[in-house]
């Protein structure tokens, strides 16, 4: 897992004073390709991007993460986990010039509608003040540049190196995040490459608003905007984005075994209710050699995700057990692990890999969990059982 808010963390770039930024703000959406230096000045944005001295988990860290997978991998594990704090994909503004015109909505309107509105309007969303309009968001989205960088596209060195750690000595790479607060499946690039080394599986929140909140606050029909954001969104991603909710609220059940790693996708209809029907939308699938390539799948049963728990079908109350416990196997041949009981030397490890089967939660909000119940390669193959995974890290999710 690793730490990206304090221990190595420059501030993000501060983009209000950028030349590209500023020639954006300064000039009608009209005239962005008539001006002779735009594309220079939108290359020294990315060089700011791609400084070196851009750091967010910081040269130890990845140290160790190289150390840790290249480690792990000797020992034949078939999955390795990388836990992040913030999105590693491109995460680029919508292009919502292009959506419009593919929903075939009326451009003028809903593009008129956006550009009235104040930036300040958007600072609940939006990390940071740039200019006095929504020309910024319009104009990134055009470029299908990055515009929210206190993730990994503000710390590109950095992320290129972790993605070269994951393209290289590694056993079937697995990334979770969260902090955007909407749902969505990465495929990872290397700069200039056209394989992806890693799917990452990023978390909607579980109650804090996303771009439906942004989508609120702007003039014109709700409902159409976030639809145009949407499409805009994956325009503006396409080699990366395979799938996206920015509608709704809710989590990722992830199931792990030796043979498969399948992700549902669930979601609640409204926050704004106690009862709200909370279900499985979409589920996706990672195979063993090939964890590179996502398939879309069936949604697993809600009986085989859910108990209640201290009921009959909590895996702690078993006759085996007597009790609830924490500090003992809820199942024979099964080896407990969890954050309190990570050996001394592992304490501070950056990323978490098993080869077992293992039930997993991530929901922004109250964090993913990374330590697992995990089961040995004989009594997964004799029974076939799915564990648990004991929700810790808390909180590490949660901005």
């Amino acid at each position: 897992m690793l730490e990206e808010r304090l221990l190595a963390r420059e501030e993000q770039y501060n983009y209000t004073n950028d030349p590209y930024i500023q020639a954006l703000e300064a000039h009608a959406p009209e005239e962005w390709d008539t001006l002779p230096d735009l594309q220079a000045k939108r290359q020294g944005y990315y060089a700011a991007l791609e400084a070196r001295n851009r750091s967010l988990a910081g040269s130890v860290q990845l140290k160790r993460l190289a150390s840790d997978f290249a480690s792990s991998r000797q020992t034949g594990v078939t999955w390795q986990v990388l836990g992040n704090t913030v999105v590693m994909g491109p995460l680029n503004t919508p292009d919502v010039q292009s959506a419009v015109e593919d929903q075939g909505f009326v451009t003028e309107a809903v593009l008129d509608g956006i550009l009235s509105t104040a930036t300040s309007d958007f600072l609940e969303v939006v990390p940071a003040k740039f200019g006095g309009t929504a020309r910024v968001l319009v104009g990134t989205g055009k470029y299908h540049d990055p515009v929210i960088l206190d993730g990994w596209s503000g710390y590109q060195y950095e992320r290129s190196k972790i993605l070269d750690i994951l393209a290289h000595n590694t056993t079937n790479p697995v990334v979770l995040s969260g902090d955007i607060h909407n749902a969505i499946v990465w495929r990872l690039y290397p700069d200039n490459t056209t394989t992806p080394v890693a799917i990452e599986f990023t978390t909607a929140s579980v109650t804090a608003p996303g771009v439906d909140l942004l989508a609120a606050k702007l003039p014109g029909d709700t409902p159409q905007l976030m639809q145009v954001a949407e499409k805009g969104l994956h325009i503006s991603n396409s080699q990366s984005m395979h799938y996206s909710n920015i509608r709704q609220r809710g989590a990722v059940f992830h199931t792990v075994a030796l043979h498969l790693w399948h992700a549902d996708y669930s979601f609640v209809d409204t926050t704004q209710e106690l009862n709200s029907q909370f279900d499985c939308q979409a589920a996706f699938e990672l195979r063993p050699g090939a964890a590179n390539q996502v398939v879309n799948a069936s949604c697993t049963p809600r009986a085989q995700l859910f108990y209640e728990l201290y009921g009959p079908q909590d895996p702690l109350q078993t006759s085996a057990i007597g009790s609830p416990s924490l500090s003992q196997a809820a199942a024979p041949g099964t080896q407990l692990s969890n954050c309190s009981a990570v050996p001394d030397d592992a304490q501070d490890s950056s990323a978490d890999s098993t080869g077992a089967g293992a039930t997993a939660s991530s929901g922004d909000g109250y964090g993913s969990g990374v330590s697992i119940y995990s089961q040995s390669s004989d009594a997964a193959k004799a029974k076939s059982f799915v564990g648990w995974m004991v929700l810790c890290l808390l909180s590490l999710l949660m901005l």
